[in-house]
């Protein structure tokens, strides 16, 4: 099985640390936070046989209280980053790579 050659961190850019992160059929959705920035970053790392394959791929964030990005397409090995500055304010995620998705709720109210 192809292994992605990305992490988040690396796509999130440097600063960034993974806060919270969950695995589905077809990826992992990661949630990263940059604490000189205050920004909140997500991305979508494909996993299994679709890697290094152009298939449909998301990463959305959203800010509580401050609206929502998305990413999505077909790409080859992630979606992503979406980035949003949310200083003291609550986030959520939500991911999908092929039929598999995920979403998380509220959190990480930094």
């Amino acid at each position: 099985m192809k292994k992605n050659p990305y992490t988040a961190t690396q796509v999130c850019g440097g600063g960034f640390v993974v806060q919270r992160s969950s695995s589905f059929t077809g990826g992992t959705t990661y949630q990263l936070w940059n604490n000189s920035t205050s920004q909140n970053c997500v991305v979508t790392l494909k996993s299994g046989p679709d890697v290094g394959k152009s298939t449909p791929v998301s990463a959305t964030l959203e800010v509580q209280g401050g609206g929502g990005k998305t990413d999505s397409g077909n790409f080859e090995y992630y979606a992503g980053p979406v980035k949003l500055p949310a200083k003291g304010k609550c986030v959520r995620y939500a991911g999908s790579a092929g039929s598999g998705s995920t979403s998380a709720g509220w959190a990480n109210c930094g």
